[in-house]
């Protein structure tokens, strides 16, 4: 904006003037712009404004980023063998266990949509073959993410946003949403169907693919917004969809889901 407004200046201070309904280098060589060489010279100008306030802007950005980031948590600290009682110092098997145990670590979940979406939100299978008894079903796959105070809210919140209008996208896609003091913190879920819920989809196919959003009002602006463009972004996508809904299992599921960016 900054760029194009320092070129735009240039080119008016100038008095430039373009003799068709549309600008750029073709027409201005082809001779529909007066003051050719002006209109090189802003654009120029106005190239370099761009670069150079991208570039400041960008490493403002990082500065405000390694001031602002948390230090990183400590992970689980190892158990000490040194105040292990003498039961256990005495037992060859338990000492074996612990030694195995210590070098074993429980591979980390992808981390899917900022942390909203977590193993505990996924379901392989949503039994419910209704809109209504879907929407239950995914509130309650949404109060295992502990973030629910109100289960019966949150559904009442999301069966009105339907009355307002569906929210299937079409495309084998429903995203129900609702803006809630029910919930405590944003929390996205996510189940397959494979029979298909009718959802009132514009383009008439049944949802295979549910996603819940759920947002406090005092978030409903911004992630809730940013939530839903990143999944229309990634499920516009027919190999996305279907690799979605050939993944196996919880962990296939995530790896897939954790593309979302």
């Amino acid at each position: 904006m900054l760029g194009g407004a320092v070129a735009g200046g240039i080119a008016g201070l100038a008095a430039i003037e373009d003799n068709v309904p549309h600008g750029g280098p073709i027409v201005a060589l082809l001779g529909a712009i007066d003051g050719v060489a002006v209109f090189f010279l802003a654009v120029a100008v106005g190239t370099a404004v761009t670069g150079l306030a991208t570039v400041a802007l960008m490493s403002l950005g990082r500065r405000h980023a390694a001031v602002a980031a948390p230090a990183a948590e400590p992970g689980p600290r190892p158990v000490s063998t040194d105040h292990a009682t003498e039961a256990e110092a005495s037992a060859p098997q338990a000492s074996a266990r612990r030694a195995s145990g210590s070098q074993a670590t429980a591979p980390a979940d992808p981390v899917v949509l900022s942390g909203h979406l977590t193993r505990a939100t996924v379901r392989e299978r949503l039994t419910a073959t209704a809109k209504e008894a879907a929407i239950h079903e995914m509130a309650a796959l949404l109060a295992r993410g502990g973030a629910v105070s109100a289960p019966e809210e949150l559904v009442r919140a999301a069966l009105a946003r339907e009355e307002q209008g569906t929210t299937g996208l079409g495309e084998e896609i429903a995203v129900p949403h609702a803006r809630t003091d029910a919930v405590t913190r944003p929390l996205v879920g996510f189940a397959r169907s494979a029979e298909g819920v009718e959802w009132g989809a514009p383009d008439g196919t049944p949802a295979r693919l549910v996603f819940m959003i759920a947002v406090p009002e005092a978030a409903a602006g911004d992630e809730h917004l940013r939530i839903l463009a990143l999944l229309s972004r990634k499920l516009v996508s027919e190999d996305y969809r279907e690799r979605l809904l050939a993944a196996e299992g919880t962990e296939g599921i995530l790896r897939v889901l954790a593309e979302i960016e």
